[in-house]
């Protein structure tokens, strides 16, 4: 799984999990158990991260994103939020709604970013890649993590790489 195609892959996924999730809703509210979420979500604060990932946020967070900063900015703030309930609930790395999570709180305008490889968007990707590895061990995601980061890796510029050096770390990616 390997190449630039790779993004355009994921925007497809992204896509589907936003359709999947509006079903879901449609779903839950024709429900006739009223008061009881068909996929109930888990609630965590992001404020308990460790203090490593609290840096390469914040450095996340310093990335100028232009007029597209409100899309950056709700992208990071619901990506930070899957950190913080995987760092909470160990259960989560086995299950693949830790990594559907992020896509769809996404932004679809987000998408559009990530498919005109828009530096900013792809630095985010990269923090994704770190979501994917944390999620190995379900099967269809294996190997994502690093063919996704190392595309992200070669498409931005040595600015960018230097605020992807926690994920890279993280999943043990050489360059």
């Amino acid at each position: 799984m390997q190449g630039i195609e790779l993004i355009d892959h994921l925007a497809q996924i992204i896509l589907l999990a936003h359709g999947w999730h509006k079903v879901a809703r449609v779903a839950e509210s024709l429900d006739s158990r009223q008061g009881h979420s068909i996929f109930p979500v888990k609630e965590y604060s992001s404020k308990t991260l460790p203090a490593d990932i609290e840096f390469a946020f914040e450095r996340l967070k310093e990335l100028d994103g232009g007029q597209d900063a409100n899309i950056y900015t709700q992208a990071i703030t619901s990506l930070k939020s899957v950190f913080a309930r995987l760092e909470k609930d160990e259960e989560g790395k086995e299950n693949p709604h830790a990594a559907l999570d992020w896509v769809i709180t996404l932004p679809e305008q987000f998408v559009g970013l990530m498919k005109a490889r828009k530096e900013i968007a792809l630095v985010i990707l990269g923090f994704y890649s770190v979501v994917l590895d944390q999620v190995a061990q379900v099967w269809w995601l294996r190997g994502w993590s690093r063919d996704l980061f190392g595309v992200v890796w070669s498409l931005v510029n040595s600015l960018h790489r230097d605020v992807l050096r926690w994920p890279q770390e993280i999943i043990k990616f050489e360059s």
